[in-house]
């Protein structure tokens, strides 16, 4: 019987043994595992800190684009004005200019028409018609350049 208990004990501690040594096995496999998953985060985590890099610098560069690209429009936007406004002056100044040929026109019509007359009340009619047209263009450069004098001067 104490033959018997010897052996269930031996045999126990055979398994026990046995279990100990595939225990060891499986450790030694783990922290094999376990060191080559630590020498892998390694380059990863370099990986990591380069990529964060090169992504702070690729924002940075997408706002600096950004600013600059408000800048042009800013630009874009206050040359639009000024054209706009200038395109107003031009037309301004053509009506002027067609007022002026106007008026030039009509001064001729009535110089050559005076040159025709023969009566000198004929050439009185005609030369109060040309000085009646010459003091409509003069009062008409005069509200202009009153018009224009409060522009000029706050420019």
């Amino acid at each position: 019987q104490r033959q018997r208990a010897l052996d269930e004990k031996e045999a126990a501690l055979s398994e026990l043994t046995a279990e100990h040594d595939r225990l060891e096995k499986f450790r030694f496999v783990l922290d094999s595992k376990l060191q080559s998953m630590h020498d892998e985060r390694v380059p990863l985590s370099d990986e990591v800190s380069r990529l964060d890099k090169a992504r702070k610098g690729i924002y940075d560069v997408l706002i600096q684009e950004f600013q600059g690209k408000k800048v042009t429009e800013t630009s874009i936007v206050e040359r639009s004005r000024e054209e706009e406004t200038m395109a107003g002056v031009v037309a301004e100044l053509r009506q002027k200019i067609r007022e002026r040929e106007r008026q030039i026109s009509s001064f001729k019509r009535e110089l050559s028409f005076i040159v025709e007359l023969t009566t000198a009340k004929d050439l009185r009619r005609g030369l109060g018609n040309i000085a009646r047209l010459l003091l409509d263009a003069e009062a008409t450069g005069d509200q202009e350049q009153q018009l224009q004098q409060p522009e000029s001067g706050g420019g």
